[in-house]
C-alpha cells in the first residue's frame, strides 16, 4: 500500500518549534519570493546591523528553498492523513472480443425420464420414459448452438471502496513521522536564519574593523608626513642628518603600503557583505557602527535545560529520536494481523444474472478481508532488532550532542570574559600609549630623544590603537557566538 511506502521513507528524516514560520513569513511572500516592500539600500546611505540582517534574510536562496520544504512537509502529511480515510474509485470499461462463449463442444441428447418419491427411495434418480411403440428409450435434443452467448462486446463499470479498520498501528505511526519531518524541515529553516545573522554579523564588523584600521592608517600616515617635513627641515639648519631622513622616508612607505593593504581587504570585505545580503557588490553603503564604541559587555548567565529547548540542532535530534521511537513500532506493526473492510457496486452487460442476456445488470459486494502473518523465517524478527539498535543511537547522538553543547556555552562564556578582559586593558595601554607619544613628541622638539624614540612612540601608539579596535569587535563577536551557542540569535523564541 502506498502509505507504507511513504512512511518508510519518512523513516530516514535526519534529527519542536514553529517560531520559523513567523521568520520565514516575515522575510519571504507566500511563493518564497522576496517581498517587494522590503527594505530599500540606495547608494550612500547609512543603515544598521539589523537593517542588514533583514536584507539578507529576505535574499538568501538556502531560506527560500527552506520554505518550499516546509511546505512540501505540509502537503505529505495531509497526504498520509488521508490514509485513515476510505478510499473510493470508480472504474468502468468496454472490451471487443473476437469469439462467443459456447457451452457445449457438440449437440446433445438428453434421455427423458419422470421422477417421484417412490423412484428415489428406490435408488434410481429418474424412471425412463420409452416410446409406445417402439418400446426405445425417449431422448431429448439440445443443439449445441442453443448454450452459446454473444459476449463479443462487453460493457462494464463500478464503484469500489477501501477502508482500512486495523492495521497494527501502521498507518498511526506513518501519520506521527510525517510531522515529524515538517517539524524537522521548520528547524532546519531556523537553524539556517541563525546561520545566516551569524555570517552577516561578522561581515559587518569586519567591515567596522578595516574602516577604524584605515582611519588609524592614514592618522599614522599624517604623522609620518608631518615629521618628514620637519625632519627635512632640521637637515637643512644641519640638526638633523640625511639618515634621519632616510629613516622616517622607510616609515612612511611601510606606513603607505599598509593602508594601501587596508583599503583592499576593506573593499573585499565590502564586497562580501554587500553578497550576502544580496546588494550589487559594485555598491557603497555606510554603516550605522563605523565608529565603533568601546565597551565591555558581561555575559549573561544561561539555563542549561532552556537551551537545549532553543537549539534547532538539538531539537532536530530529538526528532530524529521521536521518528526512530516510531519506527520500531511500525517494525513491530508488521507482526500484527490486517484488517480491511471492502465493498462495490458495479453493472455488466452482458450480465451473469438472467443468461448472459443483453441487457444492463447491477449487484454489490461487501466484505471483510483479514490478513495474518504466519512466518517470514525470522525476517520482521531481524528488522525489527534492527529498528531498537537505531533507536538507541539516536538516543547516544542527542546525548553527545548536548554534552558538547554545554562544553560549547562554557567555552563561549569564557571568551566573552576574556574579551572584555582584553578590551578593558586594551583602552589602558591606548591611553598610556597617547600619553607616551605626546610627551615624546615634545621631548623630540626639545631634543631630549632621538629621532629613533620618537618614532618607536609612534609604533607604539599605531599597535596600542589597532588592539584596541582588535578588541572592541571581539567582544562584539564572541557575544554573537555566545548568543548563537544558546540559540538566540534572532530566532524571536522566548520560550
Amino acid at each position: 500500500m502506498r502509505y507504507i511506502l511513504v512512511a518508510l521513507c519518512l523513516v530516514f528524516v535526519s534529527g519542536h518549534s514553529f517560531a520559523q514560520d513567523a521568520i520565514i513569513k516575515h522575510n519571504f511572500g507566500e511563493n518564497g519570493e522576496q517581498l517587494k516592500d522590503s527594505i530599500f539600500f540606495k547608494e550612500g546611505g547609512t543603515y544598521s546591523l539589523e537593517e542588514f540582517r533583514s536584507m539578507a534574510l529576505q535574499s538568501n536562496r538556502d531560506l527560500q528553498i527552506a520554505d518550499q520544504n516546509i511546505k512540501a512537509a505540509q502537503e505529505t502529511r495531509k497526504e498520509i492523513f488521508t490514509q485513515f480515510l476510505p478510499s473510493i474509485d470508480l472504474s468502468g470499461g468496454y472490451y471487443r472480443t473476437g469469439k462467443n462463449i459456447r457451452m457445449l463442444a457438440s449437440d446433445q441428447y438428453l434421455p427423458v425420464g419422470i421422477t417421484n418419491p417412490d423412484i428415489q427411495a428406490a435408488g434410481l434418480p429418474i424412471l425412463p420414459v420409452a416410446d409406445p411403440t417402439t418400446g426405445e428409450q425417449l431422448y431429448a435434443y439440445l443443439p449445441a448452438s442453443a448454450m452459446e452467448y454473444d459476449i463479443k462486446e462487453l460493457f462494464g463499470g463500478g464503484v469500489s471502496l477501501v477502508q482500512p479498520l486495523y492495521m497494527g498501528g501502521l498507518v498511526r505511526e506513518a501519520y506521527k513521522l510525517s510531522k515529524i519531518n515538517e517539524t524537522v524541515n521548520v528547524l532546519k529553516g531556523e537553524e539556517r536564519t541563525q546561520r545566516v545573522i551569524l555570517e552577516v554579523d561578522e561581515a559587518y564588523w569586519r567591515v567596522v574593523s578595516l574602516i577604524n584600521k584605515q582611519k588609524l592608517g592614514q592618522r599614522y600616515l599624517d604623522l609620518l608626513n608631518k615629521l618628514y617635513k620637519d625632519v627635512c627641515k632640521m637637515k637643512e639648519q644641519g640638526i638633523a642628518t640625511k639618515g634621519d631622513v632616510l629613516n622616517v622616508k622607510v616609515k612612511q612607505n611601510e606606513a603607505s603600503l599598509m593602508l594601501t593593504k587596508i583599503e583592499n581587504g576593506l573593499s573585499l570585505s565590502k564586497m562580501a557583505l554587500y553578497q550576502l545580503c544580496g546588494l550589487k557588490i559594485s555598491g557603497n553603503y555606510l554603516l550605522r557602527d563605523e565608529n565603533i564604541e568601546q565597551e565591555t559587555v558581561e555575559p549573561v548567565a544561561f539555563d542549561k535545560e532552556r537551551v537545549f529547548a532553543m537549539r534547532p540542532e538539538l531539537q532536530m535530534l530529538e526528532q530524529a529520536n521521536l521518528a526512530a521511537q516510531s519506527n520500531v513500532k511500525m517494525s513491530f506493526a508488521r507482526f500484527m494481523p490486517k484488517v480491511v473492510l471492502t465493498g462495490s457496486y458495479f453493472l455488466s452487460n452482458p450480465n451473469v444474472y438472467n443468461g448472459f442476456n443483453r441487457h444492463l445488470k447491477d449487484n454489490w459486494i461487501v466484505g471483510v478481508m483479514l490478513t495474518v502473518p504466519i512466518t517470514h523465517f525470522g525476517e520482521r524478527v531481524h528488522n525489527y532488532r534492527a529498528a531498537q539498535f537505531k533507536e538507541k543511537v539516536s538516543q547516544i547522538d542527542l546525548m553527545k550532542a548536548k554534552e558538547m553543547v554545554e562544553l560549547q556555552l562554557n567555552q563561549s562564556s569564557f571568551k566573552v570574559i576574556e574579551a572584555n578582559k582584553k578590551l578593558t586593558s586594551a583602552i589602558s595601554n591606548m591611553e598610556a600609549a597617547q600619553e607616551n607619544l605626546k610627551l615624546a613628541r615634545e621631548s623630540y622638539n626639545e631634543g631630549l630623544i632621538s629621532l629613533t624614540d620618537l618614532m618607536a612612540a609612534q609604533t607604539a601608539w599605531l599597535s596600542a590603537s589597532s588592539e584596541k579596535i582588535d578588541s572592541g569587535v571581539e567582544v562584539r563577536l564572541t557575544t554573537l557566538y555566545l548568543n548563537k551557542a544558546k540559540g538566540e540569535l534572532g530566532t524571536g523564541r522566548t520560550e
